[in-house]
């Protein structure tokens, strides 16, 4: 069975186990009925929950590149002092934030499928380690340890960015640098010849289009490599839990 057609059928299992109780009396009214529910009920809610998340992360991060392809209305941003480097800049301060947050969600998936109500704030690799069972080390803690390690940089970025307000490019920084530079002078009305030399204002322009290229690519290439440590750690994620509903199933019975 591929991962699709795993998916597919956790899914409709998913259903399935819903429909068993949602027109039960007991269900019926106002406020949370999460305490009448059964322990395989409470468990599928909370892994469709983190699945449903995770992949709002995937199709967050998709949008960036759709955002970062045009600078839409220049005249309208421009006349807000937002220029096309602010514009790429913000978008991938996106990215980097959801990067990051999809390694925290990876977590708290593993802290849910194993129901070891570790604190959020608390679930960390070396807390989870210690409390799943030693076969699920590889498969789970495993590939997120190479999450964290193929997104090491940019979670050093996203680090850098919340606590320090910095945002780590160099050639971001040079094109910056001259973009403000021709800006302020045009405003005060002073020379720009000097600039024209090292970096000709036309030149700059097509730089910064480059510059946009290149990010596209790195969050394409990023995106993918999220999906595939997404949907093997889901795809593990759900053999366990048939491995439990298994077991369920045998001590209801």
């Amino acid at each position: 069975m591929n991962y699709f057609e795993l998916l597919k059928k956790f899914t409709e299992h998913s259903g399935q186990l819903m429909a068993e109780v949602k027109d039960l009396p007991s269900m019926q009214g106002e406020g949370n009925k999460r305490h009448l529910l059964t322990s395989i009920h409470k468990l599928n809610i909370d892994l469709n929950t983190k699945f449903v998340e995770l992949d709002k992360i995937k199709s967050d991060l998709s949008k960036v590149t759709v955002f970062l392809k045009r600078f839409p209305t220049r005249k309208y941003y421009e006349k807000n002092e937002i220029t096309e480097l602010d514009y790429i800049k913000y978008h991938l301060e996106v990215f980097f934030h959801k990067v990051a947050t999809g390694s925290d969600l990876l977590k708290l998936l593993v802290n849910v499928l194993f129901e070891l109500n570790i604190a959020n704030k608390q679930c960390n690799t070396k807390k989870l380690k210690e409390k799943i069972p030693n076969k699920y080390i590889t498969p789970f803690i495993g590939l997120i340890e190479a999450y964290d390690e193929s997104f090491k940089n940019i979670k050093f970025f996203r680090h850098k960015n919340s606590h320090e307000a910095k945002f780590y490019d160099e050639e971001f920084d040079r094109l910056d640098l001259y973009d403000r530079l021709y800006r302020n002078s045009k405003k005060f009305d002073l020379s720009t010849k000097e600039f024209q030399i090292i970096m000709p204002e036309g030149y700059l322009e097509f730089r910064i289009k480059e510059l946009r290229k290149d990010k596209i690519e790195w969050v394409k290439n990023a995106l993918e490599v999220y999906e595939k440590y997404i949907d093997k750690i889901m795809e593990n994620s759900i053999y366990v839990y048939f491995e439990k509903y298994k077991l369920w199933l045998e001590n209801e019975g």
